[in-house]
C-alpha cells in the first residue's frame, strides 16, 4: 500500500487568501473553485506581515503534502534512490526520512 492510498480526504487545493471576505475577523483562507473557506486568521495588531506569512504557509499546505506523498510512493516503490552512498538504501532513520514521516503523519493527525 503507498502513502497515497492511505492519505486522508481533505479539502482539494489549491487555496487562497482572501483578505476581502471578512475584513472584521483578518484573512481568510479558501478553496479556489468552490470559495468555501477553509480557515480564517485573526488579524493581530501589528502582526499584519506574519498573518500574511502564516496565511501564505497555510494555502501551501495541499501542495507541501502532496510533495511529501510523491517523495514517500518514491522511497516506497524505488523509483527514488539516494545518489550517496550510504550504510543502507532504506534508511528509516534518516534525518530526511524522519522529518518527512512525520510531517505526512501530522497533516493525517495521526
Amino acid at each position: 500500500m503507498t502513502a497515497t492510498e492511505t492519505k486522508q480526504t481533505v479539502t482539494p487545493g489549491p487555496w487562497k487568501i482572501d483578505g476581502d471576505r471578512d475584513q472584521d475577523f483578518g484573512l481568510c483562507i479558501v478553496q479556489e473553485s468552490t470559495g468555501g473557506v477553509i480557515c480564517q486568521i485573526e488579524s493581530t495588531p501589528g502582526y499584519g506581515t506574519a498573518d500574511e506569512l502564516n496565511a501564505q504557509l497555510i494555502c501551501a499546505a495541499p501542495d507541501m503534502k502532496a510533495a511529501l506523498d510523491a517523495l514517500m510512493d518514491g522511497f516506497v516503490d524505488g523509483s527514488i534512490k539516494f545518489t550517496k552512498k550510504r550504510w543502507a538504501d532504506s534508511d528509516p532513520n534518516h534525518p530526511a526520512n524522519v522529518l518527512m514521516c512525520t510531517a505526512i503523519a501530522k497533516a493525517e493527525g495521526r
